[in-house]
């Protein structure tokens, strides 16, 4: 019987010991430009199916072996795989490249700092330019690549926007100078190198001319 018990208890240890073999308590973190943590990612081992998501600041852990695979998932973004390391990962995640992707990423929580967010792309944007030659005119731009304005046969309109000129039609101006409606839909679209949207909370600088909101289209000179 005693000789029984040794057996069985050697035997135990021996279990556990294999279970624990080559594995480690995998910390990493998932951000944006380096310094925005994406909260709530899903980060999946694609091997042991186990998964967790990652805190307010973008961290997580997950009990992995070395060189296995994770998965990082947080809509409005690209998913990403990475190879677990002994020292740990700072992963960064990419938006969609769809207009509307950054407004996903903060409607599931996955961004809180949305200032920090916002002051990221439009340095994104400004290092940048796009190429819109492919659209007919700025009308479809606009439309395409922000949902937040409205266009109808008279002009624009910024939602949120309100007047005390009697419309809602946001300012247009072109380089500097406030043009027409007209003006915008002639400019040539292949010239265009920015276009940004000043919400009525932006454009005090305007005085009333900026009640309703300004579109901002920048050409390259």
């Amino acid at each position: 019987m005693v000789s029984l018990k040794k057996s069985i208890a050697v035997f135990t240890v021996m279990i556990i010991s294999f279970v624990g073999l080559g594995q480690i308590q995998f910390e990493g973190k998932v951000i944006v430009d380096d310094l925005i943590p994406v909260v709530n990612a899903k980060v999946t081992n694609l091997k042991s199916g186990e998964f967790t998501y990652t805190n307010t600041l973008g961290k997580y852990k997950l009990t992995c072996n070395l060189k296995d695979k994770l998965l990082i998932e947080a809509k409005g973004f690209s998913s990403k795989k990475i190879k677990v390391k002994s020292k740990g990962s700072r992963t960064h995640l990419v938006l969609l490249k769809k207009a509307g992707s950054d407004k996903i990423a903060i409607q599931n929580g996955h961004i809180l700092n949305t200032k920090e967010l916002n002051e990221y792309l439009e340095s994104k944007a400004n290092s940048k330019p796009k190429d819109y030659s492919r659209y007919g005119n700025a009308i479809q731009i606009i439309k395409d690549h922000h949902p937040n304005v409205k266009a109808d046969e008279k002009g624009l309109v910024i939602r949120g926007g309100s007047s005390l000129m009697g419309n809602n039609y946001a300012a247009i101006e072109i380089d500097g100078v406030l043009v027409d409606f007209d003006a915008l839909k002639s400019i040539p679209t292949a010239s265009i190198k920015k276009i940004t949207i000043l919400t009525t909370s932006q454009s005090a600088l305007y005085g009333s001319n900026g009640g309703n909101g300004v579109v901002k289209v920048t050409t390259f000179k």
